[in-house]
């Protein structure tokens, strides 16, 4: 494309402004483009900062998620050992239970023969024996009290094991006491560390479900970075067609600017031509002259030559 041919100097000018005041625009552009990147290198900043404040606590939960499934791990590893203890226990008690009720039998059974205390019936004896062997009775009074005493000497045999009996069943029945207690005991320490395991479980649950909503967050943290540093990337590549665009514009001012000097340049030698050629006529006519006048045509040459032709005519 050939460059323009202006007319007159305001045409010029008024495009030389046009493309001074585009570069400008230009120039414009590149700064507001240079301060939205600055912005979003500050957000991205700021995301990367939020991010490590993430992970920090996501590792925190991850600790102490581990650390509540490793109690309720432990927890749990108590509770087959428990079980078999209290299913030992619980064979214990039937067998105590079985052999409480036997000596309880036993003991009744022989509490039924007794019929009283082993101590009244001793005291009947004795009192019986010294009838027998201090007084005077009759033989069949003597088979009768000799009968009476062998019925309180069974008797007494009866409520001694009857005695026994009760005192073996007393301890057993104390044992098996303690072995339900102990069952119990143990019963509610299974529970009590059931719903402590199902707590910790929980807990952790509740950790690692938190860090799984604090890893979104970082998602969507690191997908809005991408995001920025790819719009940074766009206007990078808008700056470099702006300033492209700006070199263009300013490669044009410059043409300009030439232009308007050598016009410049063009109107200065057009009115030197035409102070001299009024010289000229000033020197022809003989009409008073000024400095400037005179300079003139003493650097065009023009001055001597007319003197020499003025000479040559007075002398005619």
């Amino acid at each position: 494309m050939s460059p323009r041919v202006y007319e007159n100097k305001e045409e010029l000018e008024k495009d030389l402004r046009k493309v001074e005041n585009n570069a400008f625009k230009k120039e414009s552009e590149v700064n507001r483009i240079m301060g939205l990147i600055d912005e979003k290198r500050k957000r991205i900043d700021e995301l990367y900062e939020e991010k490590k404040e993430i992970l920090n606590n996501i590792r925190k939960l991850i600790g102490e998620g581990k650390d509540h499934r490793e109690k309720r791990d432990e927890l749990h590893t108590k509770a087959p050992p428990r079980r078999k203890y209290v299913k030992n226990l619980k064979k214990e008690i039937d067998v105590l239970s079985v052999k409480v009720s036997q000596l309880k039998a036993k003991r009744d059974g022989y509490n039924h023969k007794a019929r009283g205390k082993v101590d009244y019936f001793k005291k009947q004896i004795t009192g019986q024996f010294n009838t027998l062997l201090t007084m005077e009775i009759s033989l069949k009074e003597e088979i009768l009290l000799f009968n009476m005493i062998q019925d309180l000497q069974r008797r007494i045999e009866a409520g001694m094991k009857a005695d026994a009996f009760h005192k073996e069943m007393v301890a057993n029945y104390k044992l098996l006491k303690t072995k339900q207690e102990e069952q119990w005991n143990t019963y509610q320490e299974i529970n009590l560390e059931k719903q402590l395991a199902q707590e910790e479980h929980f807990a952790s649950l509740g950790k690692f479900k938190e860090k799984g909503r604090l890893s979104r967050d970082m998602d969507v943290r690191s997908k809005e970075i991408s995001q920025l540093k790819q719009e940074i990337n766009d206007l990078y590549l808008t700056i470099e067609a702006v300033r492209i665009a700006k070199t263009r514009v300013q490669a044009e001012a410059r043409y300009l600017k030439r232009k308007k000097e050598s016009a410049r340049g063009n109107k200065l030698r057009l009115s030197n031509r035409e102070k001299l050629t009024l010289a000229k006529d000033k020197l022809q006519k003989e009409q008073k002259m000024g400095l400037e006048d005179l300079k003139l045509l003493l650097t065009s040459g023009t001055l001597g030559g007319k003197k020499k032709d003025g000479r040559k005519g007075r002398r005619r």
